[in-house]
């Protein structure tokens, strides 16, 4: 079997969204090919059994990723590519595939880039989310000052055998960007992981609505709060489910609706298929078209209906165009209450359902990983 090494910075006992993808990623490639994961960790070591490597950061990655704005380093995690990259060039040999993940960051990819010059290895890039700080469809994330990424993204980007994204929007992005790199440039939905086992749903008298994930700028999920604000709750229950203490323009309504601290995944996953009937999902960014939540997908293999605030991009147009739930502008929160007001109708409610349900299989990872192991056989 192909040695597969998986290179990422995020991954378990991580938590977060992104390593629960990873795992995900890593288990479906598993079943084709020799999988080894190379990820971050306290101190260096190989977990033998699992088939991990484990490299500590080295610094401060406050003061690295000031360097890298100032364009002192291309990535802010420069210490933990040098210790990977002595490690894994005693290791891989010209018949492995280094497969570099980012959500976000350039370190899995510069490590894959100089693998692939330096023993002809075949290397893979893949996009969870844009490079930050880099420009997609012309749009950067924010306008704090960092120096341009779009020369190290290209340098790297030419060396790859094969560049793989996770939404249509970035995939167009990049090609526009680096256009003679437009052959190489293929996208691959990620899915949802495993498949839960969907019980007789319950339905009461009140709508419930939930929105779960991180509390920050980026997902402000206080636009839902507001659009919600007028609603009785004798007809309307709102959750909010993850770490909110600290987020402060979301405390002005802890009193008004329930909220819930952080739960385990399956633990959240069970709550959602047991006290809720439509799922939140928002983005508040023009930049952010280019990403695609993990929670699309968690809430598609609870067959849940989506109300998303959202901009232009896959994530808005598999949901309006699927008829999965109503998509709306992320800065508009009368086209929400009018979103609102349509889910309290139960004949849509159901519509949207039966969407999600009828097409549920198609996004399940273990399928659409299919098409990426195809790729990956044809290097």
């Amino acid at each position: 079997m192909r040695r597969l090494f998986y290179i990422t910075r995020s991954y378990y006992p991580d938590k977060s969204g992104g390593a629960i993808v990873r795992q995900g990623a890593v288990k479906c490639l598993s079943e084709y090919f020799d999988v080894y994961v190379v990820t971050i960790g306290e101190q260096e070591c190989f977990d033998a059994e699992n088939k991990i490597y484990r490299f500590p950061y080295g610094y401060n990655t406050r003061v690295m990723f000031a360097f890298e704005r100032v364009g002192l380093l291309e990535d802010y995690l420069k210490p933990w590519i040098n210790n990977v990259y002595k490690k894994l060039v005693e290791i891989v040999d010209k018949n492995d595939i280094v497969f570099s993940t980012s959500g976000g960051e350039l370190a899995c990819i510069i490590i894959g880039a100089l693998l692939k010059k330096n023993i002809g290895v075949k290397f893979v890039v893949n996009y969870h989310d844009p490079l930050i700080y880099s420009r997609v469809n012309g749009i950067k994330i924010d306008a704090k000052f960092h120096v341009s990424r779009e020369l190290s993204e290209m340098k790297y980007l030419s060396i790859a055998d094969l560049i793989i994204t996770s939404c249509e929007t970035n995939k167009k992005s990049l090609t526009e960007k680096y256009p003679q790199l437009k052959r190489k440039i293929v996208n691959n939905y990620f899915g949802y992981i495993e498949e839960f086992n969907l019980k007789n749903k319950v339905y009461t008298n009140k709508l419930r609505f939930a929105y779960g994930g991180r509390f920050g700028k980026l997902q402000s999920p206080e636009i839902f709060a507001k659009a919600f604000a007028n609603y009785s709750n004798t007809d309307i229950e709102l959750f909010f489910v993850g770490n909110y203490k600290d987020y402060q323009p979301i405390k002005q309504y802890v009193d008004k609706f329930v909220f819930i601290e952080q739960l385990p995944y399956e633990e959240y996953l069970d709550f959602l298929l047991h006290n809720v009937d439509v799922g939140l999902l928002s983005l508040s960014s023009t930049y952010l078209g280019a990403c695609i939540p993990s929670k699309l997908y968690e809430y598609i293999n609870l067959g849940l209906p989506m109300l998303g605030a959202l901009p232009d991009g896959d994530a808005k147009n598999i949901i309006n165009n699927k008829k999965y739930g109503i998509a709306c502008s992320y800065n508009s929160i009368e086209e929400i209450r009018k979103a609102i007001d349509c889910f309290m109708d139960s004949k849509y409610l159901f519509s949207f359902r039966n969407a999600v349900l009828q097409d549920r299989n198609k996004w399940r990872m273990s399928y659409l990983s299919l098409e990426l192991v195809d790729f990956l056989n044809n290097l």
